[in-house]
């Protein structure tokens, strides 16, 4: 169906240990073509919130800013020590960008 918000998506990439990893995301906000947000609801103790913002520099360049939050609740304090880790797994989503980007100017 259309991308909106509300719409749920599952991610698999590979963990920096090198085991694989699935994530179910929702969409929390989608304004085309500027702005995607996303809150994980499954995949391991962290459910980071993330948005990508999108905003046309010239014809062909857009800037895209994108941010990650995680509040830690209840157990998630435990996890204080691992957050480096979860740092370098949520980075490698970066390399999504252009596909970021493909579904938020879609017509």
């Amino acid at each position: 169906g259309p991308v909106r918000e509300g719409t749920t998506y599952r991610q698999s990439m590979r963990h920096p240990l090198g085991f694989k990893v699935s994530t179910d995301y929702v969409l929390t906000a989608f304004e085309r073509p500027r702005t995607l947000s996303f809150q994980a609801t499954s995949g391991g103790p962290l459910r980071p919130q993330g948005t990508f913002d999108l905003t046309p520099v010239d014809s062909g360049t857009t800037d895209v800013r994108y941010s990650l939050r995680y509040r830690p609740r209840g157990l998630g304090w435990l996890a204080a020590p691992f957050l480096p880790i979860a740092g370098l797994l949520f980075r490698r989503q970066t390399s999504s960008l252009g596909k970021a980007k493909e579904v938020i100017e879609a017509r």
